[in-house]
């Protein structure tokens, strides 16, 4: 049973063995077949809008460039959840959603779509950098737990970027930073100057998260204490 040919009276009759008769979605979907997330959707949405708003569409949803790139900073940026997500922008599902996240942490650029939800163009070429910038970069992210965001921002490369340069960094070491077509500084050339600034970066990156963090947990308690003497 496949989730566009389910009938809309099908459609109710599944939802309302969750909704009234209280089995799981889990079962429901094991029993006939069906995606488990779409099954979800579907809930979801008798749950907002009713029966009618289970009826299958027959032409495909539309989003612009801006509406894509809007829900998907939502969760990246904001932390929002993708179920809040789809219900504050209307998408159709949350397979949706996760399709242009997916695609966004590659690098591409979310297009105007018509048929195809998820038709994707390329973002400009990637910055290029030398060793060192690379092993700074990779340096700077670890120590700010992964922090991907603030790395880009900081020095206008691409998330891509970033997470071949660690994956690589963390099964090879330096020597996975050296780039195979022989265009950048090799390791050899890395003076002693250059590793031990790269080494006082990484010591001043790592000592200012630690410092926020102390910051935050000062704050958290001093909220608690507050809320304390008001009840």
């Amino acid at each position: 049973m496949t989730m566009n040919r389910t009938d809309f009276d099908t459609r109710v009759f599944l939802v309302n063995e969750i909704i009234r008769n209280g089995k799981t979605v889990t079962t429901v979907a094991k029993e006939n077949n069906l995606n488990r997330g779409t099954l979800s959707d579907w809930v979801r949405k008798y749950k907002k809008s009713g029966p009618e708003s289970l009826k299958p569409y027959r032409k495909k949803y539309s989003y612009t460039y801006q509406e894509k790139i809007a829900a998907v900073k939502r969760v990246i940026l904001n932390g929002k959840s993708i179920l809040g997500t789809v219900e504050e922008f209307n998408i159709s599902s949350k397979a949706v959603l996760k399709a242009w996240i997916k695609n966004y942490n590659r690098q591409k650029e979310l297009k105007n779509t018509g048929s195809r939800l998820s038709t994707m163009k390329s973002k400009k070429s990637s910055k290029k950098t030398s060793i060192q910038e690379r092993l700074e970069i990779v340096q700077y992210t670890i120590a700010h737990n992964y922090n991907y965001q603030a790395a880009i921002k900081k020095y206008g490369v691409s998330y891509q970027q970033i997470y071949t340069w660690i994956r690589k960094y963390n099964s090879k070491g330096i020597q996975g930073l050296q780039d195979k077509r022989g265009r950048n500084q090799i390791i050899e050339e890395l003076s002693e100057i250059d590793k031990l600034k790269l080494e006082n970066n990484k010591l001043r990156d790592r000592n200012e998260f630690l410092e926020m963090e102390i910051d935050i947990e000062k704050k958290l308690q001093e909220l608690n204490r507050n809320k304390k003497l008001f009840h």
